[in-house]
């Protein structure tokens, strides 16, 4: 495998005042590492994201790479040239033209006024500022520089891409225009660095995490076990708010049925959820059921309901399903009382923890959402943390699978 970073007893620190513990009228000159002996080998064509908690020195270990600043002690050898983006309008003078910034940033980061023509008209179209293009930066929205940062940055011919927080880039659409480029480059064998906290880009786009906490390299290797690694303690972390919390948010409701006292409309009234295990805890081989009972009012008013499951972990929504999915429908002109039930396979979710919302749907357009109605913790006998070894996934639903010998 071809080297292309090189790092050897890399530190940075900085300098300040603090008060002398003997005399409060004196100030002491002191060091802050804010990255500490870091030793790294990357390879030709490695894509490696670069994860920890804020402050732990991940977006100054890009900095030192992309040249912005030096650091302390040890050094680095890159081979190739680099293109980086990690500050919003570094490289650019606010009272140039976006067209004049694309040859100044381009010459900052080591390219040629040549090269840089050779990919102005594709900088351009990609960042979509075609009207804006000879317009002062000044003059541009935050979104608008982002866009012809990231526009330069990804269409010049670089070795070596380092990027921070490239999913927090501008609107959806242009997000994943950049990622799309991204991607791209990754299949040209480019090398990538990327600092971000969105755990599910890194693992879909990387082939290798950097975990850095205090300033210390604490995991370099595989995506999957990095993650996990990383993830561990706000796993421990979400059981343990669960348990502090989750009395207090099922209100005056006891285990396992929540009233909804006062959740009423034109179309219908929200009565209760009820889990007919009674318990919030369940094991990954258990089923989880729950019932739904409402009053609909009106006839010839079409209705659907569904949930959406979250990980709180994660933050992300796991799982939607309605009684239209399964082609189970409400008679039009039936009023009165409905009880829908939904049963969750067993060995669906992994362990976690996990919040309920509740979704009904009037005649295909007008939407009710009911937000945190339940949570429960889905664990593994005996061994509550294994399976966080070998999966990074909230969901690990049975599949049938077949094998052929050829």
């Amino acid at each position: 495998m071809e080297k292309v970073i090189e790092i050897k007893n890399l530190s940075k620190a900085y300098e300040r005042y603090v008060v002398d513990g003997n005399n409060s009228s004196k100030k002491v000159r002191k060091l802050e590492y804010v990255l500490k002996d870091i030793n790294l080998d990357i390879y030709k064509s490695d894509v490696v994201g670069i994860i920890g908690p804020n402050g732990s020195g991940k977006s100054t270990l890009l900095k030192i790479l992309s040249g912005i600043t030096a650091p302390t002690e040890g050094e680095v050898l890159i081979i190739g040239k680099v293109a980086s983006i990690l500050e919003l309008g570094v490289g650019f003078d606010m009272e140039l033209s976006g067209y004049d910034n694309i040859f100044y940033g381009g010459r900052l980061l080591g390219f040629s006024n040549r090269e840089i023509r050779q990919s102005i008209d594709k900088i351009i179209e990609f960042s979509g500022l075609e009207d804006y293009i000879y317009t002062p930066v000044k003059f541009y929205s935050s979104g608008m520089v982002m866009r012809l940062a990231y526009s330069l940055v990804t269409n010049v011919n670089a070795d070596v891409l380092l990027l921070d927080e490239i999913t927090a880039v501008g609107d959806i659409e242009f997000s994943q225009k950049v990622i799309s480029e991204i991607f791209n480059k990754i299949k040209k064998k480019l090398t990538v660095l990327i600092v971000s906290h969105d755990l599910n880009f890194l693992s879909l786009i990387c082939n290798k995490i950097i975990s850095i906490e205090g300033g210390a390299l604490k995991y370099y290797g595989n995506v999957v076990s990095g993650i996990m690694e990383y993830k561990r303690p706000h796993y421990i972390k979400s059981y343990e708010d669960f348990e502090n919390r989750f009395v207090e948010d099922l209100g005056s409701g006891s285990l396992g049925y929540i009233d909804f006292l006062s959740i009423e409309n034109d179309f219908f009234n929200l009565i209760s959820l009820n889990i007919p295990s009674k318990t919030n805890r369940f094991d990954i081989n258990d089923e989880i059921s729950m019932i739904i009972s409402l009053d609909k009012k009106t006839a010839s008013d079409l209705l659907d309901i569904g949930i959406v499951i979250y990980s709180l972990i994660d933050k992300l929504p796991v799982l939607t399903t309605s009684n239209k999915f399964s082609n189970i429908c409400v008679d039009k002109e039936y009023v009165g009382k409905l009880s829908f039930k939904i049963t969750i396979p067993k060995h669906f979710f992994n362990i976690g923890t996990y919040q309920i919302d509740i979704l009904i749907v009037i005649n295909v357009s007008e939407m009710f959402r009911y937000p945190d109605v339940f949570k429960f913790i889905v664990e593994i006998p005996d061994d509550k943390f294994s399976h966080y070894k070998k999966f990074i996934t909230s969901l690990i639903p049975i599949t049938k699978w077949e094998i052929e010998k050829l």
